[in-house]
C-alpha cells in the first residue's frame, strides 16, 4: 500500500499550529504531500461543526471559480497545493463567517481509505454591533491582557497600564506625529496599519480575536453596553462597566477610567450629521478617485471620521489622547472597513494606480513619506517628518509579525503594502484581515488574470 503523508498546512504552516488554522474570504494556501509510491485520489469536502452555518469554497488555483467540494490526485513525491476560503453567504450572520471560533472542517478523504479532518474558522472583522457574548468577551480579555491587566490565570501581567498598549499604541498616536498620520491620503493606510498593528497583538492573546468595527452611521446600543465598550451617557465623563468586564480595570500608565460622555443617545441614536456609508462611499465620483489633500474620496477623514470623533467629549475627542479610549479602534475599524469597501466597489487594489493613491513620484509631492513605496513611521525607525518624535516602546522595525497574511521587508511597511489587501495581484501581499461585507471578488481576479 502508498504510504500518504496528509500533513495538511496552511499558510505554509502545519495545521498542528492553531494559529494557521485560520482563514477568511481571500483563497488561502493548503497542500497536501504524498510521500509513497503510488498516485492518491484525495476528495476534499467541508463538514460543519454543531449548529454552524459556515461553509467553506475549494479551488485547485488561486481564485478561479471556487466549489464546495473538489478531487485531487496527489503523485508519488508530490506536493500538491490547492486553496480554501470562507463561502461569503449574503444575509447570513456576518455573510456566513464565524462567529467566535472554529465552526468547520475541511475534510479530504483518500483512496486508499485515510481521512483527515482540520478544523478552521471563518475569521472577518465583524460588526461590533452583532458580536456573540463569546466574541465580545474574547476581544475585551485580549484588549486587556494587551494592556496588562491580569486576565483568567495569566500572573505575568504587568499590571493594568503597563502593558504594550499604553506603551507603545497610545504614543504613537501623538500630535507631534500629525504629519505623518493625518490630513491628506496617508491618512488611511497608515491608520490601517496601526490597526493591524495591534490586531495582531490580540491574535497573540487569542487567535480568534478580530478587531470589530462600529459602523457609527447607524444605532449600536449592543456597543455601549456596560459588558462591551461600556455605557456611555450625555452627563458623566466616565464610562460605565459591569464588574466582571475586565475593561472596568482600565488605565493608561497611572490614569483609570474611559473618559468619554456623548452627545447623542447611545442607545437609540447614532452620531447626527455624519455621512452615512452610502454617501461615504459615493466620494470620490462615479469612476471613484481617491483625490489628495481631503478632496474626492480622502474627504472622508472630515466626515464621518471627524465628526464620529467629535460626537464625544473625552480622550476619544483629541488627536493626543484618542487611543486612550479603545473605542478609538473600533470606530477607525469603521473607517478602514468604508476605504476597503471603497477599494471594492471601484476596483482600487492597484497600487500604481494614481486613482486608488495619487501620490507615485517625488514628482507628485515634496512630501516623501506620502509617497506609496514610503516606509511608514513609527516602524521605520527614526523621528516623525518634523523630526520631532521617535518611534514610541519597541515599535521602531517591531510591526507584529503573523502566521497568516504577509510580513513586511525588514518587518516595516510600505504604503504599497496597503492596497491590495486581498491579494488580487499578488498572492503574497494578503495582510490577514477581511471584513464581514466586503467579499472576495472571483470575477475581479479573473479578469485581471485574463
Amino acid at each position: 500500500m502508498s504510504e500518504f503523508n496528509f500533513n495538511v498546512r496552511i499558510f505554509g504552516e502545519s495545521s498542528a499550529n492553531l494559529k494557521a488554522a485560520y482563514i477568511s474570504w481571500v483563497p488561502a494556501p493548503m497542500s497536501l504531500e504524498n510521500t509513497g509510491d503510488q498516485p492518491v485520489n484525495v476528495d476534499i469536502s467541508y463538514e460543519q461543526v454543531g449548529n454552524s452555518i459556515t461553509q467553506l469554497d475549494f479551488m485547485e488555483e488561486y481564485g478561479v471559480d471556487p466549489s464546495p467540494t473538489m478531487t485531487i490526485t496527489v503523485n508519488p513525491g508530490e506536493t500538491k497545493e490547492f486553496f480554501v476560503a470562507g463561502k461569503f453567504q449574503p444575509g447570513k450572520p456576518h455573510n456566513g463567517a464565524s462567529p467566535d471560533g472554529m465552526d468547520v472542517f475541511v475534510v479530504m478523504n483518500m483512496s486508499h481509505g485515510w481521512k483527515a479532518k482540520v478544523a478552521v474558522m471563518v475569521r472577518v472583522r465583524r460588526n461590533a454591533n452583532e458580536l456573540s457574548a463569546k466574541a465580545k468577551r474574547d476581544f475585551i480579555n485580549a484588549l486587556a491582557t494587551v494592556n496588562g491587566i491580569k486576565v483568567g490565570n495569566n500572573s505575568t501581567a504587568p499590571g493594568a497600564g503597563k502593558g504594550i498598549y499604553s506603551t507603545d499604541f497610545v504614543p504613537i498616536h501623538q500630535s507631534d506625529a500629525s504629519a505623518n498620520e493625518h490630513g491628506d491620503t496617508q491618512f488611511l493606510p497608515w491608520h490601517r496599519l496601526y490597526l493591524l498593528d495591534l490586531e495582531r497583538q490580540l491574535q497573540n492573546v487569542n487567535p480568534a480575536v478580530t478587531l470589530p468595527y462600529w459602523r457609527f452611521d447607524q444605532v449600536a446600543p449592543n456597543v455601549f453596553s456596560k459588558d462591551f465598550m461600556g455605557e456611555t451617557s450625555t452627563t458623566s465623563s466616565n464610562v460605565a462597566f459591569n464588574p466582571s468586564n475586565n475593561l472596568s480595570k482600565w488605565k493608561i500608565g497611572s490614569v483609570s477610567n474611559i473618559s468619554r460622555s456623548s452627545s447623542f443617545n447611545t442607545l437609540t441614536d447614532a452620531p447626527p450629521h455624519l455621512r452615512t456609508q452610502a454617501q461615504t462611499l459615493a466620494l470620490g465620483g462615479a469612476t471613484g478617485i481617491m483625490g489628495t489633500h481631503q478632496s474626492q474620496f480622502s474627504k472622508m477623514e472630515g466626515n464621518p471620521h471627524g465628526w464620529a470623533h467629535g460626537s464625544f467629549s473625552g480622550s476619544i475627542s483629541s488627536i493626543s489622547t484618542a487611543p486612550r479610549d479603545p473605542l478609538f479602534f473600533l470606530l477607525h475599524c469603521n473607517v478602514d472597513r468604508l476605504w476597503a469597501m471603497w477599494q471594492f466597489m471601484y476596483k482600487r487594489d492597484k497600487f500604481d494606480d494614481k486613482n486608488t493613491y495619487p501620490y507615485q513620484t517625488s514628482e507628485d509631492t515634496s512630501n516623501a513619506w506620502k509617497l506609496v513605496n514610503a516606509q511608514q513611521w513609527p516602524w521605520s525607525g527614526g523621528k516623525t517628518a518634523n523630526g520631532q518624535l521617535d518611534a514610541p516602546g519597541t515599535r521602531s522595525n517591531n510591526f507584529t509579525k503573523t502566521l497568516t497574511g504577509k510580513n513586511f521587508t525588514g518587518n516595516v511597511p510600505t504604503i504599497k503594502d496597503t492596497i491590495d489587501i486581498y491579494a488580487y495581484h499578488d498572492r503574497s501581499n494578503y495582510l490577514g484581515f477581511c471584513y464581514d461585507d466586503v467579499p472576495f471578488d472571483y470575477t475581479h481576479k479573473k479578469n485581471i488574470t485574463a
